[in-house]
C-alpha cells in the first residue's frame, strides 16, 4: 500500500518532468544521424522522448528486466553479453543505470561496442554524507516499486573523471546543473547531484 502510494506520487510530481528534462539534454547534445543503444532502458520513455525531438536518431533498448510496456524496440539480455546485432551502434547510453551495478568500470568498458563513437551517461555524483543519503532515498523511491536491484553504488565527481580518463573517454558535453525537479524540490534533491555527459570514444580510430 505504501509503495503503491509512493509510486503514484513520484509519477505525478517527479517522473514526467525528469523524463522531459533529461530527454531535452540528450537531444541537444547527441550527434546527428546516429543509432543509439539504450542499455538498461527500463520502459524506454526517455529515449522515446529524445527520438520525438530528434527524428534523425534511431533507438533500440536492452535490459535485464522487461517492463509491462516499453516505448522502444526492446530485447532482454543477461546484463553482461550485449547481442552482436548492436555492434554497429554509434552511441551507447546509460541513464541512471551504472550506480545499480557493483563494478561500474567493468560494465562500461564491456559495453563499448566495435562501432561505438560516443557514450551518453546520466548518473549522480556526491560530495557529502548528506548528499549520499539523499541519493539513496531518491533511488529507493524511484526504483523500489519496480523491483529494480538497488546497489546504491554512487560515486564522486573525482571518481567519474578518473574513470573517463582510464577508458579514454573525452567529455564533449557535461552538465551537472540539470533542473529535474520543480520548486522547492530542486533545492533539496537537484543541486549538483545529477550529471549528464556525452563522451567521445578516443579509442575509436
Amino acid at each position: 500500500m505504501i509503495i503503491k502510494l509512493i509510486k503514484t506520487l513520484h509519477s505525478k510530481f517527479i517522473f514526467n518532468r525528469r523524463v522531459q528534462m533529461i530527454a531535452r539534454g540528450i537531444a541537444a547534445s547527441v550527434p546527428d544521424n546516429c543509432r543509439i543503444l539504450d542499455i538498461g532502458c527500463g520502459d524506454g520513455r526517455i529515449s522515446y522522448e529524445v527520438a520525438r525531438l530528434r527524428s534523425d536518431i534511431e533507438y533500440n533498448g536492452i535490459d535485464i528486466l522487461q517492463r509491462p510496456k516499453c516505448y522502444l524496440p526492446f530485447e532482454k539480455y543477461d546484463g553482461i553479453n550485449i547481442p552482436k546485432s548492436y555492434n554497429s551502434c554509434e552511441v551507447v547510453q546509460f541513464v541512471d543505470v551504472l550506480h545499480h551495478v557493483d563494478d561500474i568500470g567493468k560494465l562500461l568498458q564491456s559495453s563499448i561496442l566495435p562501432g561505438t563513437k560516443y557514450v551518453i551517461i546520466k548518473d549522480h555524483e556526491y560530495k557529502t554524507p548528506l548528499d549520499l543519503l539523499l541519493l539513496k532515498l531518491m533511488d529507493w523511491v524511484g526504483n523500489a516499486p519496480h523491483g529494480v536491484r538497488l546497489s546504491y553504488n554512487f560515486k564522486t565527481k573525482q571518481y567519474w573523471q578518473s574513470l573517463f580518463e582510464q577508458l579514454n573517454l573525452e567529455k564533449v558535453y557535461y552538465n551537472n546543473s540539470l533542473k529535474l525537479y520543480p520548486v522547492p524540490f530542486q533545492g533539496v534533491f537537484g543541486r549538483r547531484l545529477h550529471f549528464l555527459a556525452l563522451l567521445k570514444n578516443c579509442n575509436k580510430t
